[in-house]
């Protein structure tokens, strides 16, 4: 220690570098960045954490909010949209001398707060797929229904798409051509 220090100047240095550290993770949300930023080694921050549990509480919330965050700004682009300028072979499009502009709304991101706000309606994809990892016989009768539901509409789907094809195709004068079955030689 250098003689003009004391104890506390080194406390107080890591405890600046930690909050310089926390808000540039809620502004980028990346270990890395925050690290840049506070000007430390990014494995200086899985020391705190491991080792200072004021330090990984002050983390947790600072996750929470940069999380808050990034919900914030998928429902404003479900909701508002994003401005896009229109283009006509790789420029923008004017009218009467003004630039035009069409607002776009993201259906997949509306999808994904759905099935976070409401999973028992909408579904949560990620259920799906445990329940496919899953020893059927450890399945509850809720997890079988829901599977049941899942395989009927995804089945209804597919009966509707290939009723709507055949309808296209009829119209069309395409006829549905099977085939012939193939003898296999025996052994």
């Amino acid at each position: 220690m250098l003689s003009n220090q004391t104890p506390d100047d080194g406390k107080s240095n890591q405890e600046l570098l930690q909050r310089r550290f926390l808000a540039a993770y809620e502004l980028t949300q990346s270990i890395d960045d925050a690290a840049r930023h506070a000007k430390i080694p990014r494995q200086t921050h899985y020391d705190w954490l491991e080792g200072d549990s004021g330090y990984r509480g002050r983390f947790q919330r600072a996750r929470g909010r940069a999380n808050q965050t990034l919900e914030d700004e998928a429902v404003r682009r479900t909701l508002v949209g994003i401005r896009k300028p229109v283009l006509y072979k790789g420029r923008q499009v004017r009218v009467q001398g003004e630039l035009r502009y069409v607002t776009e709304h993201s259906d997949r991101l509306l999808l994904c707060l759905l099935q976070a706000y409401y999973p028992e309606k909408f579904g949560d994809p990620a259920d799906l797929i445990k329940l496919f990892e899953t020893d059927p016989e450890k399945l509850t009768d809720r997890q079988l229904d829901v599977l049941v539901e899942g395989f009927a509409r995804y089945s209804e789907k597919l009966r509707t798409a290939g009723d709507n094809q055949q309808k296209k195709d009829a119209s069309a004068g395409v006829m549905e051509m099977t085939a012939p079955a193939v003898a296999t030689p025996s052994a």
